[in-house]
């Protein structure tokens, strides 16, 4: 059997070193301790933390990290990364709330403006409207008082009576027409 040259990848040997016939382990504790002596300590990395070398320990994969408290401290800082990560996605999440209840907010006061507008351009055409037909009565009672008198129910003077009276108060009508001097009976609806 010829000597496991996996355990020796990566470091700087030469193919005689690696050649060599059959081993027992404590010769290849020997050739490895031969080997640091002659080239160094065995160097796999650099420690991503503080920029050391890092040695391949004697048995297991090589390691990242140089020492235990350089782990430590990178996996904190990386904690901390991550913590800031996502308060900062939180923050934006917010942001970005915010700015739609902004919109939202906005929308509806433009709703609100423009239902309050509607409301008072119908508020004025009622009024319009009711004018309007207030002068056709008044028209009436001025030209033939007895079309009032008269007025079948159900017939367009009792209709123009009670649509008055609807788009203002009950009585509207009749008293618009006593004021003018109208003296005679009212018709009924």
């Amino acid at each position: 059997m010829g000597i496991d040259i996996r355990k020796f990848i990566g470091t700087r040997m030469t193919p005689a070193d690696i050649g060599r016939a059959e081993h027992s382990r404590r010769q290849e504790a020997r050739i490895r301790q031969d080997l640091d002596e002659r080239y160094g300590p065995v160097i796999t990395g650099v420690c991503p933390e503080c920029g050391g070398p890092v040695r391949k320990p004697a048995r297991g994969p090589a390691a990242r990290f140089c020492s235990r408290s350089c782990k430590t401290a990178y996996n904190r800082r990386q904690a901390q990364r991550e913590a800031a990560r996502l308060a900062a996605r939180s923050q934006s999440t917010a942001a970005m709330l915010q700015e739609r209840g902004e919109s939202y907010r906005a929308r509806a006061r433009a709703v609100r403006d423009e239902s309050s507008r509607l409301r008072q351009e119908a508020s004025g055409m009622r009024a319009a409207t009711r004018t309007s037909l207030m002068c056709q009565l008044l028209t009436i009672m001025r030209a033939d008082p007895s079309m009032i008198r008269d007025a079948v129910p159900g017939g367009y003077v009792c209709t123009l009576i009670a649509r008055i009276d609807l788009l203002g108060e009950p009585g509207d009508a009749e008293r618009m027409l006593r004021h003018q001097g109208y003296t005679l009976r009212m018709p009924v609806a």
